[in-house]
C-alpha cells in the first residue's frame, strides 16, 4: 500500500512537472533575424580609433503590455571580432537609469557571432517601455552587428552617452540584439496595438485644424490589415467619435504611421485631452487606447524673438557671426539681440551672471546662439536650444519660425532717466491671456540692461574692431528670472538704479522678458515674449549714421579745441567714427 501510494505521488509529480514545462513558452524579442544571415553587416563607428559606444533597441509600451507578467531571463547579442568590455542591461528610456538587477556582462575579447548573457535574477515584465542597451569598446575598423531590415526602434547608437542617433533614419539594419522571454502560457503573444500618438503643433488657435500622427504596431507573425481607429476629445461621448483614415497592410512585427486632422471648435481654451483608440481589435485591449494633450488658444499678442549670441573678443570666428546676424535683422523690429561675452575665454565685457546660462544653454564655445531658447531642428541636439557655429549661418528659417509663433504674454517698459543724477527708474508691466495663465502658470520675469557702441581696450580678434554692440551689462532681476505676482492676469514691477559712469545712457536699453523656469530639462525653458526700450527716448540706436552692413571699428572724442579726450564730458564735443567704409566726424551734446 505504501509503495503504491509513493508511486502515485511520483506519477503526480512527474505529471505536474510535465505540465509546467508545457505551460512555459519562450520567445526572442527584438527586430533582427534569430540567426545571422548572409546580409548581416557591421556598422563601423571609427575606422582609425577604438570607440566606446552604447547601442540600443526600444521595445515600446504597446509591445510590452502584451507580455506583462512574463520574465526576461537572458540577452542574445551578436558581436564583431575584437569587441570587448561588453555589458547589456535594461532601461525604460534611452537616457534613463539601468533597472536594478538587469545588468549582465561578457569578459574578454569576443569573436564574431552570437553570444548569450544570463541574468542572475529574471526580470518581470511590468508592461512599461523597455530599452535593451549594450555598451562596450569597439576596436578601430570594427562595427556593431546589424541584420534584417531597418526598424524605427531597432538601431539607436551613441558614442558620448547623450546624443542618440537613430540608425534607421540612415538606412541601417536592426541591431543584432534580443531578449529571451519566458511566458506562462497564458500571455497572448499576438496582437495589434497603438504604438504612439503625437500632436504635431505646440498649440493650435481655436477653430483651426489640429494635426496629429499615430502609429500602429503589428505584434503578430502574420501580415494584417490596418485596424479601424477612432478619435475624439476625452470629454466627449465616444458615440460622436470620428473615424481616422487607416488603410493598407502592416507586416509582421512592423509599424505603420498614420495622420489625422481634428476640428478644434469643441475644444476649450487651454489643455484638452484627445483620445485615439483601435475599434476593431479583439486581442489585448489594454494597449489599444492612447491619449495626448492638445493646447488650444483664442487670443495672442505680437511677439519679438530673443537672439542670444555668445561671443568673446579672443574668438576669431565671432565677427562673422555678428555680421551674419546684423544682415539677417537689418530693417526689422521683431527681435531683441543680446550678446553674452562667455563661451571662449573671458574679456573685459564678461559679466559673471552670464555664466548661469552656460549650463542650460550649453554655451561652452563661441560663436553660439539661441532663438527664444527654443530647441529647433538647427540646434546642437534635441535637448538643448544652442545653435553651434556650423548651423548658425543656416538658421534664418528657424528665426522666421520663432517670430511667427503666437505669444500669450506682452510686456511694456517705461524708463525715466535723470541726466543730472544718472538715476534710471523703470516701470515694467505685463499681461497674459487665459491660455497663458493655464499653460504657463510658472512664468518668470527677467529684466536686463544692454548697451550698444561699447568701446573696448582690446581689439576683437578676426576684425580688429574696438566697438561692441548688444552687450549684456546687468540683470535687475536674477538672470534666470524672478517670480511674477499676477493680479487679474496682469503684473507691474518697478526698478531704480544709478547708471555707472562708464556706461553711455545714449546707447543703453532695457530688455524685459517673460521666460519659463530654467530646470533640469533644457527643452522647456523658452522665452514666452520679450521687449526692449531705449533709456533715452531720443536714442537713435546702434552706431548713428552708419549704413546697413557697415561696422564701427572705433570712436574717438575731441573737445571743440581739437584736443582728444578719453571719454566725452558734459557739453558739446566732437566724435570721430571710423567704420569699414571710412571716417565721419559728428558734433554731439551730452
Amino acid at each position: 500500500m505504501t509503495f503504491k501510494l509513493r508511486f502515485s505521488w511520483v506519477l503526480a509529480a512527474l505529471f505536474f512537472i510535465t505540465l509546467q514545462a508545457v505551460a512555459q513558452q519562450q520567445m526572442l524579442l527584438g527586430y533582427c533575424p534569430d540567426e545571422l544571415t548572409a546580409e548581416a553587416e557591421p556598422v563601423m563607428l571609427d575606422k582609425h580609433n577604438n570607440t566606446l559606444f552604447k547601442a540600443a533597441i526600444v521595445l515600446p509600451q504597446a509591445r510590452m503590455k502584451l507580455l506583462k507578467g512574463a520574465k526576461i531571463t537572458k540577452f542574445r547579442l551578436a558581436t564583431d571580432e575584437g569587441t570587448r568590455q561588453i555589458g547589456v542591461m535594461l532601461r525604460h528610456e534611452l537616457t534613463g537609469n539601468t533597472i536594478p538587477d538587469t545588468y549582465a556582462s561578457l569578459q574578454g575579447e569576443q569573436t564574431r557571432g552570437w553570444k548569450e548573457l544570463t541574468l542572475s535574477t529574471p526580470y518581470m515584465v511590468t508592461g512599461e517601455q523597455l530599452v535593451i542597451l549594450c555598451e562596450g569598446l569597439l576596436p578601430a575598423g570594427k562595427g556593431l552587428m546589424t541584420d534584417g531590415t531597418p526598424h524605427p526602434n531597432g538601431c539607436w547608437v551613441t558614442t558620448n552617452g547623450v546624443e542618440w542617433t537613430n540608425g534607421a533614419d540612415m538606412g541601417y539594419k536592426s541591431l543584432c540584439m534580443k531578449a529571451v522571454v519566458e511566458t506562462n502560457g497564458q500571455t497572448s503573444l499576438e496582437d495589434v496595438a497603438l504604438n504612439a500618438l503625437t500632436v504635431e503643433q505646440k498649440q493650435v488657435k481655436k477653430g483651426n485644424k489640429a494635426h496629429l500622427s499615430f502609429s500602429i504596431g503589428n505584434f503578430t507573425s502574420q501580415t494584417v490589415q490596418a485596424p479601424t481607429v477612432r478619435y475624439c476629445l476625452a470629454t466627449q461621448s465616444t458615440d460622436s467619435a470620428m473615424k481616422a483614415h487607416t488603410e493598407g497592410k502592416i507586416a509582421p512585427e512592423g509599424v505603420a504611421e498614420f495622420k489625422l486632422e481634428m476640428n478644434t471648435e469643441a475644444c476649450h481654451e487651454g489643455k484638452n485631452k484627445v483620445m485615439v483608440w483601435i475599434d476593431s481589435d479583439n486581442g489585448l485591449t489594454a494597449n489599444d487606447t492612447l491619449r495626448a494633450t492638445l493646447a488650444c488658444y483664442a487670443d495672442s499678442f505680437k511677439r519679438k524673438t530673443l537672439i542670444e549670441l555668445f561671443s568673446t573678443m579672443p574668438c576669431g570666428n565671432c565677427p562673422a557671426a555678428h555680421r551674419w546676424v546684423s544682415k539677417m535683422v537689418a530693417g526689422r523690429t521683431d527681435y531683441v539681440w543680446l550678446v553674452h561675452h562667455i563661451g571662449y575665454k573671458s574679456d573685459e565685457l564678461t559679466v559673471n551672471d552670464s555664466y548661469e546660462l552656460e549650463s542650460p544653454l550649453t554655451a561652452t564655445a563661441t560663436p553660439r546662439m539661441a532663438y527664444d531658447r527654443r530647441v529647433l531642428p538647427c540646434s546642437l541636439n534635441d535637448r538643448t536650444p544652442i545653435i553651434n557655429t556650423y548651423n548658425l549661418f543656416d538658421s534664418q528659417p528657424y528665426f522666421e519660425f520663432c517670430v511667427k509663433q503666437p505669444a500669450f504674454v506682452k510686456i511694456d517698459i517705461e524708463p525715466t532717466y535723470n541726466e543730472a543724477t544718472r538715476e534710471l527708474q523703470l516701470a515694467v508691466r505685463g499681461e497674459r491671456t487665459t491660455f497663458g495663465a493655464e499653460v504657463y502658470p510658472d512664468a518668470r520675469l527677467t529684466v536686463q540692461l544692454a548697451e550698444d557702441s561699447v568701446e573696448t581696450v582690446r581689439a576683437q580678434s578676426g576684425s580688429g574692431e574696438h566697438v561692441q554692440n548688444h552687450v549684456y551689462r546687468q540683470s535687475l532681476t536674477p538672470i534666470l528670472g524672478d517670480d511674477i505676482q499676477w493680479a487679474n492676469n496682469r503684473f507691474s514691477r518697478s526698478f531704480t538704479l544709478t547708471v555707472p559712469d562708464a556706461w553711455n545712457p545714449k546707447f543703453l536699453s532695457v530688455v524685459a522678458m517673460v521666460n519659463r523656469p530654467v530646470g533640469d530639462d533644457s527643452r522647456e525653458i523658452e522665452i514666452l515674449n520679450v521687449n526692449n526700450a531705449p533709456v533715452l527716448q531720443t536714442q537713435s540706436g546702434i552706431a548713428d549714421n552708419t549704413a546697413a552692413g557697415e561696422r564701427v571699428i572705433s570712436r574717438t572724442y575731441y573737445n571743440l579745441q581739437g584736443i582728444q579726450m578719453a571719454q566725452p564730458t558734459k557739453g558739446i564735443y566732437l566724435e570721430k567714427i571710423r567704420t569699414t567704409r571710412g571716417e565721419t566726424t559728428i558734433k554731439r551734446m551730452r
